[in-house]
Protein backbone atom coordinates (compact mmCIF):
# COMPACT_ATOMS: atom_id res chain seq x y z
CA UNK A 1 0.00 0.00 0.00
CA UNK A 2 1.02 3.68 -0.40
CA UNK A 3 1.41 6.50 1.59
CA UNK A 4 0.09 10.20 0.07
CA UNK A 5 0.67 13.14 2.43
CA UNK A 6 -0.76 15.96 0.93
CA UNK A 7 -1.69 20.09 1.41
CA UNK A 8 -2.12 19.80 4.62
CA UNK A 9 -1.28 22.63 7.15
CA UNK A 10 0.23 21.90 10.64
CA UNK A 11 0.80 24.57 13.00
CA UNK A 12 3.18 23.97 16.76
CA UNK A 13 2.60 20.26 16.93
CA UNK A 14 5.88 18.64 18.14
CA UNK A 15 7.93 18.78 20.84
CA UNK A 16 11.84 19.33 21.65
CA UNK A 17 12.40 15.56 22.41
CA UNK A 18 13.24 14.63 18.74
CA UNK A 19 9.00 14.05 17.40
CA UNK A 20 7.59 15.24 14.50
CA UNK A 21 5.13 16.48 12.88
CA UNK A 22 5.16 14.59 9.89
CA UNK A 23 6.52 10.84 10.38
CA UNK A 24 6.51 8.51 7.67
CA UNK A 25 8.23 5.27 8.46
CA UNK A 26 9.32 1.98 7.04
CA UNK A 27 7.44 2.36 3.58
CA UNK A 28 8.72 1.34 0.15
CA UNK A 29 7.64 3.76 -2.48
CA UNK A 30 8.12 3.46 -5.92
CA UNK A 31 10.90 6.07 -6.79
CA UNK A 32 7.92 8.74 -8.22
CA UNK A 33 6.12 11.36 -6.30
CA UNK A 34 2.73 10.83 -7.91
CA UNK A 35 0.20 10.96 -5.17
CA UNK A 36 -2.65 8.59 -6.90
CA UNK A 37 -2.20 5.30 -4.90
CA UNK A 38 -3.24 2.47 -7.05
CA UNK A 39 -5.84 0.01 -5.64
CA UNK A 40 -4.20 -2.94 -3.98
CA UNK A 41 -4.24 -6.36 -5.40
CA UNK A 42 -4.31 -9.06 -2.71
CA UNK A 43 -1.84 -11.44 -4.94
CA UNK A 44 0.65 -9.45 -4.47
CA UNK A 45 0.73 -9.69 -0.71
CA UNK A 46 2.59 -13.23 -0.77
CA UNK A 47 5.26 -11.77 -2.99
CA UNK A 48 8.38 -10.05 -1.24
CA UNK A 49 8.47 -6.67 0.18
CA UNK A 50 8.89 -4.21 -2.25
CA UNK A 51 6.94 -6.61 -4.75
CA UNK A 52 4.17 -4.02 -5.91
CA UNK A 53 5.65 -0.95 -4.62
CA UNK A 54 3.28 2.11 -4.65
CA UNK A 55 3.49 6.16 -4.52
CA UNK A 56 4.79 6.91 -1.22
CA UNK A 57 4.88 10.76 -1.49
CA UNK A 58 4.75 14.17 1.26
CA UNK A 59 3.99 17.15 -1.01
CA UNK A 60 2.55 20.46 -0.66
CA UNK A 61 2.26 20.46 3.37
CA UNK A 62 2.73 24.12 5.27
CA UNK A 63 4.49 23.03 8.70
CA UNK A 64 5.14 25.88 11.12
CA UNK A 65 6.55 26.44 14.67
CA UNK A 66 7.07 23.60 17.48
CA UNK A 67 9.37 21.33 18.56
CA UNK A 68 11.43 18.88 17.04
CA UNK A 69 11.34 17.85 13.32
CA UNK A 70 8.90 19.17 10.83
CA UNK A 71 9.25 15.83 8.07
CA UNK A 72 11.26 13.37 8.82
CA UNK A 73 11.35 10.45 6.32
CA UNK A 74 12.56 6.54 7.38
CA UNK A 75 12.08 5.08 4.52
CA UNK A 76 13.22 3.97 0.39
CA UNK A 77 12.11 5.08 -2.98
CA UNK A 78 9.65 8.08 -1.47
CA UNK A 79 9.35 11.44 -2.25
CA UNK A 80 9.20 15.19 -0.37
CA UNK A 81 8.40 17.49 -2.56
CA UNK A 82 6.99 21.19 -2.73
CA UNK A 83 6.43 21.81 1.36
CA UNK A 84 6.89 24.48 3.26
CA UNK A 85 8.84 24.54 6.25
CA UNK A 86 8.96 27.35 8.94
CA UNK A 87 10.01 27.81 12.35
CA UNK A 88 10.73 24.55 13.20
CA UNK A 89 12.88 23.43 15.82
CA UNK A 90 14.47 21.52 12.41
CA UNK A 91 13.06 21.22 9.29
CA UNK A 92 13.22 18.16 7.49
CA UNK A 93 15.47 14.77 8.39
CA UNK A 94 16.19 12.00 6.05
CA UNK A 95 17.26 8.84 8.06
CA UNK A 96 19.47 6.32 7.30
CA UNK A 97 21.37 3.01 7.87
CA UNK A 98 21.17 2.67 12.18
CA UNK A 99 18.12 4.03 12.33
CA UNK A 100 15.72 1.30 11.54
CA UNK A 101 15.23 -1.23 8.67
CA UNK A 102 14.48 1.25 6.37
CA UNK A 103 17.55 2.34 5.13
CA UNK A 104 16.06 5.65 3.56
CA UNK A 105 17.84 5.41 -0.01
CA UNK A 106 16.61 6.60 -3.23
CA UNK A 107 14.32 9.30 -2.53
CA UNK A 108 13.09 12.13 -3.93
CA UNK A 109 13.96 15.74 -1.67
CA UNK A 110 12.61 18.50 -3.81
CA UNK A 111 11.03 22.20 -4.59
CA UNK A 112 11.17 22.35 -0.25
CA UNK A 113 11.46 25.82 1.06
CA UNK A 114 12.80 25.54 4.53
CA UNK A 115 13.01 29.20 6.62
CA UNK A 116 13.99 30.36 9.94
CA UNK A 117 15.21 26.31 11.81
CA UNK A 118 16.27 26.79 15.05
CA UNK A 119 18.94 24.10 14.41
CA UNK A 120 18.66 22.30 10.94
CA UNK A 121 17.41 22.99 7.51
CA UNK A 122 17.73 19.80 5.20
CA UNK A 123 19.41 16.77 6.89
CA UNK A 124 20.74 13.73 5.06
CA UNK A 125 21.89 10.04 6.30
CA UNK A 126 20.46 7.80 3.53
CA UNK A 127 22.17 7.17 0.13
CA UNK A 128 21.47 7.32 -3.24
CA UNK A 129 18.95 10.55 -2.89
CA UNK A 130 18.28 13.26 -5.52
CA UNK A 131 18.02 16.20 -3.55
CA UNK A 132 17.26 18.93 -6.01
CA UNK A 133 15.60 22.60 -6.48
CA UNK A 134 15.33 23.19 -2.57
CA UNK A 135 15.98 26.45 -0.76
CA UNK A 136 17.07 26.61 3.18
CA UNK A 137 17.46 30.22 4.50
CA UNK A 138 18.36 31.69 8.36
CA UNK A 139 18.38 28.13 10.08
CA UNK A 140 19.54 30.13 13.65
CA UNK A 141 22.45 27.86 14.99
CA UNK A 142 23.56 25.25 12.31
CA UNK A 143 23.60 24.68 8.86
CA UNK A 144 21.05 24.96 5.67
CA UNK A 145 22.08 21.41 4.11
CA UNK A 146 24.23 18.72 6.46
CA UNK A 147 25.59 15.36 5.04
CA UNK A 148 26.24 12.47 7.60
CA UNK A 149 29.44 10.99 6.91
CA UNK A 150 27.40 7.65 5.86
CA UNK A 151 25.22 9.70 2.96
CA UNK A 152 26.76 8.51 0.06
CA UNK A 153 25.82 8.87 -3.48
CA UNK A 154 23.82 11.78 -3.45
CA UNK A 155 22.44 13.58 -6.65
CA UNK A 156 22.61 17.65 -5.16
CA UNK A 157 21.53 19.68 -7.84
CA UNK A 158 20.13 23.88 -7.90
CA UNK A 159 19.48 24.25 -4.60
CA UNK A 160 19.95 27.04 -2.42
CA UNK A 161 21.47 28.12 0.78
CA UNK A 162 21.40 31.73 2.63
CA UNK A 163 22.08 32.64 6.00
CA UNK A 164 22.42 30.11 7.63
CA UNK A 165 24.07 29.79 11.35
CA UNK A 166 26.82 27.82 10.18
CA UNK A 167 27.49 26.56 6.96
CA UNK A 168 25.69 26.63 3.76
CA UNK A 169 26.24 22.98 2.84
CA UNK A 170 28.21 20.74 5.42
CA UNK A 171 29.63 17.54 4.69
CA UNK A 172 30.70 15.68 7.61
CA UNK A 173 34.26 15.11 8.43
CA UNK A 174 35.14 11.45 6.76
CA UNK A 175 32.21 11.91 4.35
CA UNK A 176 33.07 10.09 0.69
CA UNK A 177 32.28 13.29 -0.87
CA UNK A 178 33.35 11.94 -4.36
CA UNK A 179 30.43 10.02 -4.45
CA UNK A 180 27.93 13.07 -4.35
CA UNK A 181 27.07 14.52 -7.44
CA UNK A 182 27.66 18.21 -6.39
CA UNK A 183 26.11 21.01 -9.32
CA UNK A 184 24.29 24.25 -9.58
CA UNK A 185 23.85 24.92 -6.05
CA UNK A 186 24.46 28.31 -4.66
CA UNK A 187 25.24 29.66 -1.24
CA UNK A 188 25.61 33.16 0.57
CA UNK A 189 26.02 34.70 3.70
CA UNK A 190 26.45 31.49 5.33
CA UNK A 191 27.80 32.24 8.88
CA UNK A 192 30.93 30.25 9.06
CA UNK A 193 31.36 29.30 5.22
CA UNK A 194 29.26 28.40 2.55
CA UNK A 195 30.63 24.67 1.65
CA UNK A 196 31.98 22.91 3.96
CA UNK A 197 33.91 19.89 3.85
CA UNK A 198 33.99 19.31 -0.13
CA UNK A 199 37.80 18.98 -1.08
CA UNK A 200 37.25 17.19 -4.61
CA UNK A 201 33.95 18.83 -6.02
CA UNK A 202 33.17 22.95 -6.78
CA UNK A 203 30.15 24.01 -6.87
CA UNK A 204 28.16 25.87 -9.76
Amino acid sequence: SGVAITNNTVENSGSYQGSSSILVQNFEGDGTCNTSIPYFHPEYAAGPPGNNPTPVTIKGNTITDGGGWGITLDAAGACVDSNTVTGKQSAIHISGPGYSNAQNNNNIISNNVVTSSTNDGIDVVGSGNTIDSNTVSNSQYYSGFSFDSRSQNNIITNNVANNNGQYGFEFADGSNVASHTFTGNTASGNGIADIEGISTLTPT
